[in-house]
């Protein structure tokens, strides 16, 4: 049984964070455990008894990342311009945390996200590709431009402003190109 001491948490944080910190600096396949234990001034031992390995921290950061997200994901209301900037300023905000997850290249983070932005449209995540409906391939590009247009910002060091960025998306889901596409 895990204890949750004040002493742990505190552990389990510096871990984390000593993570993020390496995370957002590499890539996934480039940091260790030893790199891990290191930043965070704790041995491999320690280490195991809060994580099973490098995946599992990575998975504690997509949760994280996920419930830092989730305020924003609003069904219709997420492609509104004020939500946007408000998720924009937000990724700014924990950029370390967000560019640990975009070096981390996991298809699970993309899922996980991808079943809280359904589910806030009241589309079923389980839906299977032959299945899906229009509404749901509409929803999952979305998402998909929503995604690769943050990770272009952070990787880009979040040089264009939040507004600029929150236009752009609007402009770039608005087009009948764009709409045109995801129809065929």
């Amino acid at each position: 049984m895990r204890s949750f001491d004040r002493r742990f948490r505190k552990t389990e944080q510096e871990i984390i964070e000593g993570s993020i910190k390496l995370l957002s600096k590499n890539g996934v396949l480039d940091v260790s455990i030893f790199d891990i234990a290191k930043e965070a001034d704790v041995n491999r031992s320690t280490f195991y008894l809060h994580f099973k390995g490098v995946d599992d921290v990575v998975a504690a950061l997509e949760d994280e990342t996920i419930v830092q997200l989730a305020p924003f994901i609003k069904g219709p209301a997420s492609f509104e311009r004020d939500n946007l900037n408000a998720m924009f300023t937000a990724i700014k905000t924990n950029k370390l945390l967000f560019m640990s997850i975009v070096n981390s290249f996991s298809p699970r983070f993309e899922e996980k996200i991808s079943r809280s932005f359904l589910y806030s449209y009241g589309i079923s995540a389980s839906v299977g590709k032959e299945k899906a409906d229009l509404k749901s391939i509409k929803m999952m590009s979305l998402l998909g431009s929503l995604l690769l247009t943050s990770k272009t910002w952070i990787s880009d060091n979040c040089r264009m402003k939040v507004e600029t960025l929150s236009e752009e998306v609007l402009t770039l889901t608005a087009s009948s190109y764009y709409n045109d596409l995801i129809s065929r």
